[in-house]
C-alpha cells in the first residue's frame, strides 16, 4: 500500500508538472504575440508619420522640405532611445524596400545634415552610456543625416568615447567611418590612443574597412601616426593598410629588417608581404624563420614564404621542416607540400633521415588527400624546380 500512494503522488506530481509547463508555455507564447503586434502597431504608427510628410509621388530628392510641426514631432520622441530604435526600423523598411524606395531618398534628403540631429547629438550626450551607442549606431545606419563636412554632431560622437564601455566606442567609430570624415575618424582614434581604451583590434580594422572616403589617403594619414600612437593602435593600422593598399612594401621594410621593431608590428608586416609578395623581403623571411631568438617571427615567417616559390624558398623549407618547434615544421611541410604538388615534383619532401620531419610530411599530404606512397624514395628523382 505504501509503495502504491508513492506511485499515485509521482504520477500526480508527473501531471501537475507537465500541465504547468504547459499552461507557461502558453503565457509566453501569448506575451511574445502581444509584443509582435505591439511593435507591428508601433512600425506602422512610424511609416504612416514619415509618408505624411513626402508627398505622392515623391518629388527630386533634395526639394523636399520637413515642415516645423514634423520636425517638433521628432525632437520629442526621438529623444527616447526606444523610439530612436523603432525609427530606425521604419527608415529601414523604406530603404529595404524597392517599391518604397523613393521615400526613403527624399526623406532622408531632407533629413541631410539638419540640425535636429545636432541637439539630438548633444542631448545623448547627457544620457545613460548604452542610450549614447544606440544613438551612435542609428548614425551608423543613416550616416546621411550628419552630412559630409566635419560637423558639431561628430564632435559630439567624439566626445562619447570618453569613460565609455567597447560597445559605445565601436558604435562610434562605426558612424564616423559611414560619414566618411577623415579628419572625424582619426580624432576619434588620437582619443582612444591617448586614453588608452581598449579596442579588439581586428574589429577596429573591420570597422576602417566602412570608410565611406579615400581609403588609400586614409592609410596614409593612419600611417603618419607611427611613432606617436602605441603598438596595439600601429598594429591595427597595419591590418587596415594590408586589407586595402598594396603601396606600403617599401615603407615597411625597413621596419622588418630592424630588429629593434617590435615584435607584434614585424609580425603583422610580416603577414602584409604574404599579401603583398615583394622581392626585396624573400631573404629577410628566410633568414627571420631560423630566428632561434624570437620563434614567434619564425612561425609567421615561414607561413608567408608559400608566397615566394622557387630554388630559393624550396631549399629553405627543406631545412625548416626539421626544426624542433612543432609550428614551424607544420608551415614549412604545408609550404613544401603545396610546392611540390604545383611542380609535380617531390624532391624537396625526401627527409627520411628525420622521423619527426617525416611524420609531419605524411600527416599534410594525408590532409591534402595525396599519395604517401610518393614519398618513398627512389633511385632516380628528377631535378628541383628551378625559377
Amino acid at each position: 500500500m505504501f509503495n502504491d500512494t508513492r506511485v499515485y503522488l509521482a504520477i500526480l506530481m508527473y501531471m501537475f508538472g507537465g500541465m504547468f509547463m504547459m499552461a507557461f508555455n502558453f503565457v509566453e507564447m501569448y506575451r511574445v504575440r502581444i509584443k509582435e503586434l505591439n511593435q507591428a502597431r508601433i512600425d506602422a504608427k512610424w511609416r504612416g508619420f514619415i509618408l505624411l510628410a513626402v508627398p505622392t509621388p515623391p518629388n527630386e530628392i533634395d526639394t523636399l522640405v520637413l515642415n516645423a510641426k514634423h520636425i517638433a514631432h521628432l525632437h520629442r520622441k526621438l529623444k527616447n532611445a526606444s523610439n530612436l530604435l523603432d525609427f530606425a526600423r521604419a527608415l529601414t523598411y523604406f530603404k529595404e524596400h524597392e517599391e518604397v524606395r523613393a521615400v526613403f531618398d527624399s526623406y532622408m534628403g531632407a533629413l541631410r545634415g539638419h540640425e535636429l540631429f545636432h541637439w539630438l547629438a548633444f542631448s545623448y550626450k547627457r544620457a545613460k552610456m548604452e542610450e549614447r551607442a544606440y544613438f551612435a549606431y542609428f548614425i551608423s545606419l543613416f550616416p546621411e543625416v550628419a552630412g559630409n563636412t566635419y560637423s558639431n554632431l561628430m564632435n559630439q560622437l567624439i566626445g562619447y568615447i570618453n569613460n565609455s564601455n567597447i560597445y559605445c566606442r565601436t558604435n562610434v567609430i562605426k558612424a564616423l567611418c559611414r560619414i566618411g570624415n577623415q579628419y572625424a575618424v582619426i580624432k576619434a582614434l588620437d582619443l582612444i590612443n591617448d586614453r588608452e581604451y581598449y579596442m579588439y583590434g581586428r574589429f577596429l580594422a573591420d570597422e576602417l574597412m566602412a570608410y565611406k572616403g579615400d581609403r588609400e589617403e586614409l592609410a596614409l594619414t593612419l600611417w603618419a601616426k607611427y611613432g606617436q600612437w602605441s603598438t596595439a593602435m600601429m598594429d591595427i593600422v597595419i591590418i587596415y593598410i594590408k586589407r586595402v593598399s598594396g603601396s606600403f612594401k617599401n615603407v615597411f621594410m625597413p621596419l622588418l629588417t630592424n630588429d629593434r621593431t617590435d615584435t607584434e608590428l614585424r609580425m603583422s608586416i610580416i603577414r602584409y608581404y604574404k599579401q603583398y609578395r615583394h622581392d626585396p623581403a624573400h631573404d629577410t623571411l628566410i633568414a627571420l624563420m631560423f630566428n632561434e631568438k624570437n620563434i614567434n617571427l619564425s612561425i609567421v615567417a615561414t607561413d608567408a614564404l608559400s608566397a615566394y616559390p622557387g630554388t630559393k624558398t624550396a631549399e629553405a623549407l627543406h631545412r625548416a621542416i626539421k626544426s624542433r618547434n612543432w609550428y614551424i615544421r607544420y608551415h614549412a611541410a604545408v609550404n613544401l607540400v603545396d610546392l611540390s604538388v604545383s611542380i609535380g615534383n617531390y624532391h624537396w619532401l625526401d627527409v627520411h633521415d628525420d622521423q619527426y620531419a617525416m611524420d609531419i610530411v605524411r600527416y599534410v599530404m594525408q590532409l591534402r588527400n595525396l599519395h604517401v606512397s610518393d614519398l618513398e624514395p627512389q633511385e632516380e628523382r628528377t631535378q628541383p624546380y628551378v625559377t
